[in-house]
This record gives C-alpha cells, structure tokens and sequence, in this order.
C-alpha cells in the first residue's frame, strides 16, 4: 500500500498504558505521529492493511453466517464455524444495575472463539472485537438477530470507538430502526400451507394421506379434520396466503391465511421425512371483534391509565378475580409504561379476542373473555415477544 494511502497514527505521551494498569491524562500534550511498526508478530497481521470498504465486506461475510440454513456453503470458512465462533464459549459472571434513568441494566457476557459475547436487555446477542496498535484504535460489533454490523477505525493510540458504537445501537434501536431480520418461509412449510389451502378449498382423502404423517391419524382421524376444515370454510370463506410470517425454523412456525371473512392463524409443525409431512397442525379463527369487545377493550385501557374501582365494577362479572387484574395492570404499568389500544390479533367476534398494546417500553397483548350479560369474566397482560428482555 503507498505510502500516502495509509492513514498515519498518532498518540500522546499518556497514551501508552502504564504498568499499574492505571489509565494516565490523555491531554497532557498535544498528539505527535507514532511510527507504524516494523513487520513482526504485533504489526497489522504481518503488514497486511485493510479499508473501510473492504472491511465492511469482511464485516458482511461474518453476518451472512445467520441464520442457520441449508443454502450452499461455499464460503472459505463454513457458516457453521463462523456461528460457533460467534457463540459464548466461556461464561463471565452476570452484572446487573440501573442505569441513569434508573433503568434496569443486565448483561451476561463471555467469549466466542475470537469474539467477545454478550447479552442485554435491549439486543439478545452483540459480538465484538476491539484492537490497538501504536497510532491505531478499532472497535467491531455484530449484531447477528438484525443482520447488521458496525465498526470504527481511528488514528489515536488506544481510542477504539467502542463507546460510541453502544450508543449509537443504543439510540437506534430506541428509534426502532433495528428490527430483527426477517426469516424467510422455508419450502417445507410452504409446500404444507398450500397443502392445507387446497384441502380448505375442497377435502381430498388421497390429498390429506399425502400431507399428515402416518400417525396423525391415530390422535385425529380423516373425519374429524375435515369437519374441522369444513366448518373453518363455512365461516370464513375462501382463503389465500397472507405476508405475515412467523417461521421458528424450516420445519416448524406459525403462518396467517387471509380470508374473505377474517383470518386463519395457522401454527404447523412437520417431521424431518423427505418430503416432510404435517404431524401437528392448530388452526385458529380469527373474526373481527363486535363492539362490545371494542367497547370493553377501551375501557380496560382506561383501568390500565387509571385503577378505579367503580369502573372495574362496571367492566368485570361479579365471578371475575379483580385483584388479579389490577395487579397485571401494576406490573405491566411499570414495566412497559403507557400504552395505546392497537388492533385485534386473535379473536372469534363475540365473546373473546386479543388486542395488541402499543407501549412506551415493549408492546403488549390484552386478551379478553366476556359474557355479554355479565361482563368481563377473564384478563390477561402478556408481554409480546421481541420486545424488552429485562423489567424496569
């Protein structure tokens, strides 16, 4: 590399690390030029030199290992390798403490094989490497769940960026600008959402022996499935694949059928045959909810802002565990801070359905069972999965 595309090091006489391990002042001098180092066992991998382009290339190959995937491998280090280096092989104990705005902060953490590891409230995997020569600094994070790296490269002796990159992730992802990356639906478990369409479109024996494993039948027989898909189709009409997605992974997730009325939330698990087949299948309807749901929805968010016994007189049946319901709602107030009533996710259009709460820290689900004479007979609060690992 010429000379005069390198980027020149510098340093301060406080910026070599003392033998008492104490950090010195960095600003007792101005910075001078640090000489890069001769080639040798501590100079950049022998003299080799790299650019940021490059680097992000490098930084792509690493992240392009996840998820696991039958896809060709074809890599010079399998993707297999490059995941168990990225995984804790050795644990360090765990911290825990508040944060300034009294935020509870929990980190376990270890090393890879090559890698550092840890896991946070906030992201359930960063991998990270820092480095530092005379003259240099460098700091790398991976964050696999979301398929997106970052790095820093700075010319100060012992400056890596390290700080800087967590708070910018930090900031990021308090912006929702890193989502996890999106899981493609394997063949499998498309070839079994068809397979279940067409026997909703019209039931064929031949079709549903060649879709259910050998013993399906024996804990649920040809009969009683194709009642159960008969009666889903005289409810619900016809139906076609929607966009959301949910796979675990290539043999196992839960998928949404878009109907004519409603929709048809379909969990599916297959066996490892080839091909694979259905041995577990739960499909359930999902109706748009009437306005006594909606209604009863509301004003348990009202409860949710503000407990007030009268009003939890008015929305629950007398038969209804009260306490139950105001302690949910005083451990999710803490935890997840105001909410806004969002959409139905789950519900049969009459008597119970499950509502999706936007809230401040991580969303929430508001199920909901009534008997229109009564009232509200059973709540429950749950966390929606992806959102904060920690409570506040």
């Amino acid at each position: 590399v010429p000379e005069e595309h390198k980027a020149h090091g510098y340093g301060r006489k406080g910026s070599a690390m003392p033998s008492s391990g104490l950090s010195r002042n960095f600003n007792d001098d101005a910075p001078h030029e640090e000489p890069v180092l001769a080639d040798g066992s501590w100079a950049p991998i022998g003299g080799l030199w790299t650019t940021p382009r490059d680097y992000a290339k490098w930084i792509a190959f690493q992240l392009a290992a996840w998820p696991p995937r039958d896809d060709v491998d074809d890599g010079p280090v399998r993707r297999a390798s490059l995941r168990e280096a990225h995984s804790m092989q050795r644990s360090l104990p765990v911290v825990a403490a508040r944060d300034e705005h009294e935020e509870l902060d929990v980190l376990a953490r270890g090393y890879g094989l090559g890698w550092a590891v840890r896991s946070t409230c906030t992201f359930e995997s960063i991998v990270t490497h820092s480095g530092g020569l005379p003259g240099y600094g460098s700091y790398v994070l991976l964050l696999p769940a979301q398929g997106i790296g970052f790095f820093s490269m700075t010319n100060l002796t012992y400056t890596s960026g390290a700080v800087a990159l967590s708070e910018l992730i930090k900031n990021l992802r308090q912006k929702s600008l890193l989502p996890a990356r999106p899981t493609a639906i394997s063949e499998q478990l498309d070839r079994a959402r068809a397979g279940v369409l067409e026997l909703l479109s019209s039931w064929d024996p031949k079709r549903a022996s060649s879709l259910f494993d050998v013993h399906y039948a024996s804990y649920r027989s040809p009969e009683q499935q194709r009642a159960e898909l008969a009666a889903l189709t005289e409810v619900h009409g016809k139906c076609h694949p929607d966009n959301i997605v949910d796979p675990e992974n290539a043999l196992r997730g839960r998928m949404h059928l878009d109907c004519e009325i409603g929709e048809i939330t379909m969990s599916v698990e297959l066996t490892s045959d080839a091909p694979a087949r259905i041995q577990s299948l739960v499909l359930e309807s999902i109706l748009p909810p009437n306005n006594q749901l909606q209604q009863d929805a509301a004003r348990a968010l009202a409860l949710y802002v503000h407990w007030s016994e009268f009003s939890a007189a008015q929305l629950f049946a007398p038969e209804a565990d009260t306490k139950k319901a105001r302690r949910a709602f005083d451990l999710a107030n803490a935890n997840q801070g105001a909410c806004k009533l969002g959409p139905s996710m789950k519900s049969d259009g009459k008597t119970k359905a499950t509502f999706r709460l936007s809230c401040e820290n991580g969303d929430l689900e508001l199920a909901l069972k009534v008997e229109n004479s009564k009232g509200v007979t059973d709540l429950n609060l749950t966390p929606v999965p992806g959102g904060p690992r920690c409570p506040r």
